[in-house]
């Protein structure tokens, strides 16, 4: 297709998906042989809507866990119902904002008509896809065991100077709120608003920070994202709710983040009192549930008779010549032989396309 950016190449990838449930791999990524056939038997045991496993980030030297709160051998750590899986996603149990250690029932994709939007936008066009998708899982749960493999490039986009993406993040949560407006479910979910939004405006000045932005550039935007009509009452909300322990239903659990601020970092910036009162007095509690049940091992009647539903896969590319092989080889090597891997090339000036034509037809 004629360049349109990654969200652009995962929805026409959305547009040709065919599978029962559908995985989104990077291509300068890769996934563990037995991660299909292991999401998708935990799924199917309990028609789970979302299946999320833990994840390395993938250095030059070195590789670390994603979810670090959870054991790389342990199986299902934590399950859902409705909800709670927004009340977690700030927790360290949470399968957070990646995109890459999780699959989706697609029927749900498809009914509710949800789409990737451009992060110039939202800043993080993972964090807002999964956020309209968590609206309508009913069930879902978290796999301990790291599958896939999160390439840390130093020359990415997520690691260049973004003060940008405080203003980003603010208009991702407000197009949220917007989403969860029109597909009438804001009501369960209001509560929860002025966390999300806390915790992304502060991510977003940390993020700004940590990619060495310049100060004045930060605090334009800071201003740009406070200006947004929804930064305003939706922080007011966060700062009235005194009864904490009443709104998370008696469950306290400091968010890690907030441990990991730094005052200093506001002192150095020179922020406004304005602003300081906003991030420094907002405390948030977060619900920390542990699953007391245990998922059985049981017999899987339809894997038994044979009868594997498609899994598709869609891998967006671009200028990924020298990463390629490797992902569609650990696409190759699944256990699970049931899926179908669409590749969708982005207009890349290197050689990816012709690579990726020359793997469809040695399939």
């Amino acid at each position: 297709q004629q360049n349109g950016g990654v969200s652009s190449a995962r929805n026409t990838g959305l547009s040709m998906a065919s599978g029962r449930y559908v995985y989104f791999l990077d291509s300068d990524d890769w996934i563990e042989d037995i991660m299909l056939e292991t999401m998708y038997r935990v799924a199917i045991d309990s028609d789970f809507d979302l299946v999320s496993c833990n994840l390395w980030y993938e250095f030059v030297n070195g590789r670390e866990l994603g979810i670090k709160s959870v054991s790389s051998s342990a199986e299902i750590v934590n399950l859902w119902q409705g909800a709670d899986l927004f009340f977690d996603y700030l927790s360290p149990l949470s399968p957070g904002g990646y995109l890459g250690n999780k699959i989706f029932k697609l029927s749900i994709i498809k009914n509710h008509r949800i789409a990737f939007v451009d992060s110039s936008f939202v800043g993080g066009e993972d964090a807002y896809f999964n956020l309209c998708f968590f609206t309508h899982v009913k069930k879902s749960a978290l796999i301990g065991q790291p599958f896939h493999h999160y390439h840390q490039r130093a020359g990415s986009a997520i690691h260049k100077a973004r003060p940008e993406i405080i203003s980003q993040y603010v208009n991702m949560i407000s197009r949220f709120i917007d989403y969860c407006t029109e597909k009438s479910c804001e009501e369960k979910l209001k509560t929860f608003f002025p966390h999300l939004l806390y915790h992304f405006y502060s991510l977003g000045i940390q993020t700004a920070i940590e990619t060495r932005s310049i100060r004045e550039d930060i605090l334009r935007f800071m201003a740009e994202g406070s200006a947004n009509p929804s930064f305003e009452p939706v922080i007011k909300q966060l700062l009235t709710q005194h009864d904490t322990s009443e709104f998370w239903n008696g469950y306290k659990g400091q968010n890690s983040f907030i441990r990991r601020f730094r005052v200093k970092m506001f002192v150095r910036l020179s922020l406004s009192r304005r602003h300081k009162t906003l991030l420094m007095m907002s405390k948030v509690w977060l619900q920390i549930r542990k699953s007391n049940g245990s998922s059985e091992n049981r017999l899987f009647v339809d894997m038994a008779m044979g009868i594997n539903p498609l899994v598709s896969i869609i891998m967006p590319v671009f200028n990924s010549e020298a990463f390629l092989n490797e992902a569609v080889d650990s696409v190759i090597n699944q256990t699970y032989k049931n899926w179908q891997l669409i590749i969708v090339d982005d207009a890349s000036t290197d050689g990816s396309c012709i690579l990726a034509r020359k793997l469809a037809h040695t399939d």
